[in-house]
């Protein structure tokens, strides 16, 4: 067995040639807590690497590059808690537990990681696209983050300055594709089983509040029951303004003063205790 004891050293570093060839094993011994156990000097802008393993047929297997690269062509192990770093700027790749990797960035701690079967992303952390092929200087367009528990975010973050969101499906490339049909969307509320209580799938718009910083109200206009079309019913004093619903708009009310066959046509009167569907015509609420 060799062995190469610290020191000898050369003006307090350990030198090793890269000519010099040990007799396995060799062994390093390193006395103090705070000496470096190796420290391989390279030429002035070397170009070739400066550690290899190989193997008997002398093909490498992994090295150290001439500017730092670690290379391993059977892949990279870690294990216990073992950490690739960049320890300038303490970014890097962790081991955090059994089958749990973990990507840190600077002080911000354990942003995303491989877990089991799952990834993970830590909160306040987004997928985000960028426009450009290349992310060398990203521009970045596209967000998908978590709002709250259960709750998926379209979009940044909230700003003074919302952008328009819009989900889409595959379809037919246009210039390409001659008179090919568009596939079917399908969006589905939860399913349960046997006799247990069904689910809805809700579609839901802001109403809004008094003047100021106050979020606006999150308000159902249609429910989809039991594979049918439900309304949001109101009472007619509870309705919002015709002209803020816009001519088109429909609607359930529930204390109509008069009948659907009576009042057809005419604008809805509170009071009562008839329930009936009305519209909007962009300027009062009709019943029919």
């Amino acid at each position: 067995m060799a062995v190469v004891a610290i020191p000898p050293t050369i003006f307090g570093m350990a030198v090793v040639r890269s000519t010099s060839v040990f007799t396995a094993p060799a062994t390093i011994t390193v006395p103090a807590a705070t000496d470096i156990g190796l420290i391989i000097k390279l030429a002035a802008s070397p170009t070739a690497n400066a550690l290899e393993v190989r193997s008997s047929a002398d093909a490498v297997l992994a090295s150290i590059g001439p500017t730092g690269s670690l290379s391993a062509g059977g892949g990279i192990t870690l294990v216990g808690n073992g950490s690739f770093d960049a320890v300038a700027t303490n970014i890097g790749i962790v081991q955090i537990a059994t089958r749990q990797l973990g990507i840190r960035i600077g002080s911000d701690g354990h942003l995303f990681e491989f877990n089991g079967n799952k990834i993970g992303l830590a909160s306040g952390v987004s997928l985000a696209w960028s426009s450009s092929a290349d992310l060398t200087t990203p521009t970045y367009d596209t967000f998908l983050s978590r709002k709250a528990a259960a709750t998926l975010h379209l979009g940044a973050a909230d700003a003074a300055s919302p952008v328009a969101q819009t989900l889409g499906a595959q379809g037919a490339r246009a210039g390409t594709d001659t008179n090919v049909g568009g596939a079917n969307t399908t969006v589905r509320a939860s399913i349960g089983t046997g006799t247990g209580a069904i689910s809805t799938l809700a579609l839901q718009s802001p109403v809004a509040v008094a003047s100021g910083t106050g979020a606006q109200t999150s308000t159902t206009g249609l429910l989809i029951r039991a594979g049918a079309a439900v309304l949001t019913s109101y009472t007619v004093a509870a309705l919002p303004a015709a002209a803020t619903a816009g001519a088109g708009a429909t609607a359930f009310v529930t204390d109509a003063s008069t009948t659907l066959t009576l009042g057809i046509g005419t604008a809805v009167v509170g009071g009562g205790a008839n329930k009936l569907p009305v519209h909007s015509d962009g300027t009062s609420w009709i019943i029919g």
